[in-house]
């Protein structure tokens, strides 16, 4: 694009890409340890199979979510122009 100017949005979004994906991975695996200790036996008998299964749930919840996060986030991303025309509305995306 000609006589454009730098798309802060795109720029405030990649930099919300990375900001997430920290957060999103730990996220991602916040559950796993209790997972993995729940299918060594850590707990038996009594209401333990329907928590193994809420904590599978959880898990499986967690974990897709986090993706679909940052995911949603890319896609964002790729779609914004590198350079914006003067006046456009990623230019004040802030006062929106």
């Amino acid at each position: 694009m000609t006589d454009g100017v730098p798309n802060p949005y795109k720029a405030a979004v990649s930099r919300a890409v990375t900001a997430v994906q920290g957060p999103a991975n730990a996220a991602a695996t916040a559950l796993d340890a209790a997972k993995k200790a729940f299918g060594a036996n850590a707990w038996t008998g009594g209401t333990s199979s329907s928590f193994g299964a809420d904590l599978a749930g959880h898990t499986t919840v967690a974990r897709q979510s986090a993706q679909a996060a940052v995911a949603d986030l890319r896609a964002i991303h790729d779609k914004e122009p590198d350079q914006v025309p003067p006046g456009a509305w990623q230019l004040r995306w802030r006062n929106l």
